[in-house]
């Protein structure tokens, strides 16, 4: 079942979310690269790949896609999937996220501020 909205971050944006529901215990995040929003066609059919063992978050980066903001190259990122993490460690007894290129370099730095992330997929991270 899918769901969308906001989250709102602690410095007031409003980052937009689908969440996918299929009653499961964990969820994936999925964090988006520069430029691209949540609705790539690379992130539907992940979605649709994982959803038989994971519910499923995916949302858009501030100043990206149907969320709010400007584009802060990682500097405050962390607070648009750290408000996503928050709703997660709610709903889910295991959060695990998957990140692309600026999503994954946001998904390395958020999951050093908060224990709640369980495991961190980073692929084409920039150094």
């Amino acid at each position: 079942m899918k769901s969308s909205g906001y989250f709102i971050t602690s410095d007031q944006h409003k980052i937009h979310y689908d969440r996918y529901s299929n009653g499961h215990d964990k969820v994936i995040i999925i964090a988006h690269g520069f430029y691209t929003s949540k609705h790539g066609v690379l992130f539907m059919q992940l979605v649709k790949d994982l959803s038989s063992e994971f519910d499923v978050i995916i949302f858009d980066f501030r100043g990206h896609g149907l969320s709010q903001g400007l584009f802060y190259w990682t500097s405050l990122e962390y607070l648009d999937l750290l408000s996503v993490v928050e709703f997660a460690h709610v709903h889910y007894a295991k959060i695990g996220v998957m990140g692309f290129s600026l999503g994954a370099a946001t998904s390395i730095i958020t999951s050093s501020k908060t224990a709640h992330i369980d495991s961190v997929v980073a692929i084409s991270t920039p150094s």
